[in-house]
């Protein structure tokens, strides 16, 4: 078959174009990547930072795993000495005086004063009914 076409594909199809008439389009990324591959290159630009992001919670998997599981037991030694200690902490922490302050700041005592009111009347009106079916 090569002898009968002769060399028509290498003339004809395959044949060198001149530089001034043609302008390649680059399809891979001008930036220098570590990637052979031209499809690695392509998808690495946009690729890496999701692999980045992975590899990051990966080791924070990795090393909590590590330290709950006592396999690095100095830093998990610390880690449940840390644990301890604020649960130790927040046990006998004064709870209901601490809320009750952060109410009274948030808030201030414009509310309580206000609730307290609105208490009054309600107990009033009812006080005023009560009164007036005894009276009859």
């Amino acid at each position: 078959m090569h002898m009968a076409t002769g060399n028509i594909f290498h003339k004809y199809v395959a044949r060198e174009i001149r530089e001034e008439f043609v302008k390649p389009e680059k399809s891979i990324p001008e930036t220098s990547t570590k990637f052979t591959n031209p499809l690695a290159a392509l998808t690495a630009t946009f690729l890496e930072p999701v692999m980045k992001a992975i590899e990051v919670y990966l080791v924070s998997v990795r090393a909590s795993f590590n330290v709950f599981t006592w396999r690095d037991p100095f830093l998990s030694f610390w880690t449940f000495s840390f644990l301890f200690v604020a649960m130790v902490f927040l046990a006998l922490f004064p709870w209901r005086v601490f809320l009750c302050l952060v109410g009274l700041i948030g808030f201030g005592p414009q509310v309580s004063l206000s609730i307290l009111s609105s208490i009054i009347d309600a107990l009033s009106v009812s006080l005023f009914s009560l009164l007036s079916r005894i009276s009859f």
